[in-house]
């Protein structure tokens, strides 16, 4: 049963969303970000061609568009923080968490660190292994508690209800990939 669609931006990996934070950001020992109200004051891009691009240390930057529309669709609990001037670009934090169930699919964890207790990296997730989601998501946008990937590109998989996927491809939003996400 198809109970909601994975939200893949576009990868501009040459976009680098710490670069030039200062050292506050980052954990002392392992250099991961901690400080997760940080944004860039200014991003220093000249054009975005899609309207969600993934930065190459796992931030979501979307349009004005982009903005508008969630705006628009009433969409609850996403923070959008300007991050450049012209054009008008946001660093897109969803808010909504969704449990992932390490249980059903359980990634793998490689090096804690001691001081900050964040893992190096947090790889091969299951985008089925959903906590409390046994019937579809319709509405909505949400993002899994854990973070996947290595070093400063950790991010949460973000799941999109499949009435609001719907609205996506009617509006026409470039960068946006959705997999489907299916619960057995």
């Amino acid at each position: 049963m198809l109970i909601a669609y994975g939200l893949s931006p576009t990868d501009l990996a040459k976009f680098d969303f710490y670069e030039g934070a200062p050292e506050s950001v980052f954990c002392p020992r392992c250099q991961d970000p901690v400080d997760s109200d940080y944004a860039p004051a200014d991003l220093g891009v000249t054009w975005m061609h899609p309207d969600i691009v993934f930065t190459c240390d796992g931030h979501d930057v979307v349009s004005q568009k982009f903005k508008d529309f969630c705006v628009r669709m009433a969409l609850p609990d996403i923070d959008f923080v300007r991050i450049n001037g012209t054009p008008p670009l946001y660093d897109f934090r969803v808010k909504a968490a969704v449990t992932y169930d390490v249980d059903c699919g359980p990634p793998r964890f490689e090096r804690q660190c001691p001081n900050c207790g964040r893992y190096e990296s947090v790889v091969e997730p299951v985008y089925s292994c959903l906590k409390g989601i046994d019937l579809p998501v319709m509405r909505g946008l949400y993002r899994t508690d854990l973070e996947f990937a290595s070093g400063r590109e950790k991010h949460p998989i973000l799941i999109v209800g499949l009435e609001t996927a719907d609205q996506f491809r009617k509006e026409k939003l470039k960068g946006v990939l959705l997999t489907k996400i299916h619960k057995d």
